[in-house]
């Protein structure tokens, strides 16, 4: 076990934690009530949910070391996206719409920060379940967080990439996909990205040890499960409150929205929600 810093949470951070929790719920409602400000609502979630990582995980390494997870997971993003863009590989023939605003290349610059929010999620709840590993200079340490943190990354976008891309079409999968339009090309091109992501971000509490400050609360290690869980009850709402219609992907495929709500349902419980219940119950067990 390396040697670390104790480390006390700055005034006001665990409010602002969930606050920020709270607008994206907030911000979610609007867009399933009021339609016409879905896009305006989607921004609202994501730079809340990226402010969560930047104030939550800056208590543990720092928010140099944050910025710099920022920055490795855009530029591995932006690589592998532009590069499965132009060749299929390694998430399949795809192209992002104009919905989603403005690109670099052939990839939109909100789509770091997507990755980036939600792999820090994926980053700190591995961490919680394997025990801080990142306090460890074991080769085994090493590898452990980021693949734990890669599936549970992917599984955030097996929640959602059906909606973005079959229902809303903010990205289209030009083949289509037995995944309700999505191929499964695209998963092992998330699980490829992200575990890259955060393998090179693993290299900082190692080769640095003493940027990773413990002694963080039980609080500070379930607003992670707490962010995650609110995250899955979008599915259950879409399912209630969203209309049933036929859509049709790029490959010719009709789908009702109806199934693919509730298929994301399905997956949520089991992936997103089953997570953040197993986080808050590690969070609950450590001590105080």
């Amino acid at each position: 076990m390396s040697e670390t810093l104790t480390h006390r949470a700055p005034p006001g951070a665990r409010p602002l934690c969930l606050g920020l929790i709270g607008i994206w719920f907030l911000a979610l409602l609007a867009g399933l009530f009021y339609p016409s400000i879905g896009s305006e609502a989607y921004y609202v979630q994501l730079l809340s949910l990226s402010l969560f990582g930047l104030v939550h995980g800056s208590e543990r390494y720092g928010l140099p070391a944050m910025l710099a997870f920022l920055a490795i997971m855009f530029v591995v993003v932006n690589l592998t996206e532009n590069l499965s863009i132009a060749t299929g590989v390694p998430f399949g023939n795809f192209e992002h719409t104009p919905a989603m605003g403005p690109k670099l290349f052939q990839v939109p610059v909100i789509v770091g920060f997507a990755y980036f929010s939600a792999g820090y999620l994926g980053w700190a709840l591995a961490n919680l379940l394997l025990g801080e590993p990142d306090r460890d200079r074991g080769a085994l340490a090493l590898f452990a967080t980021p693949v734990v943190a890669m599936f549970i990354t992917t599984a955030w976008d097996a929640c959602i990439d059906p909606i973005g891309g079959t229902v809303a079409r903010n990205w289209i999968w030009k083949d289509g996909g037995g995944y309700f339009g999505v191929p499964l090309s695209n998963f092992i091109g998330w699980m490829i990205t992200t575990y890259i992501a955060f393998q090179l971000f693993a290299l900082l509490p190692a080769r640095r040890p003493a940027i990773v400050r413990t002694g963080q609360d039980r609080l500070w290690w379930a607003l992670p499960a707490i962010q995650l869980g609110v995250m899955g009850l979008q599915y259950p709402l879409n399912l209630m409150l969203l209309p049933d219609a036929e859509i049709t992907d790029p490959s010719g495929t009709t789908w009702q929205t109806g199934d693919i709500f509730e298929g994301t349902t399905v997956v949520s419980l089991f992936t997103l929600i089953f997570i953040a219940v197993t986080g808050l119950f590690a969070a609950a067990r450590r001590e105080p």
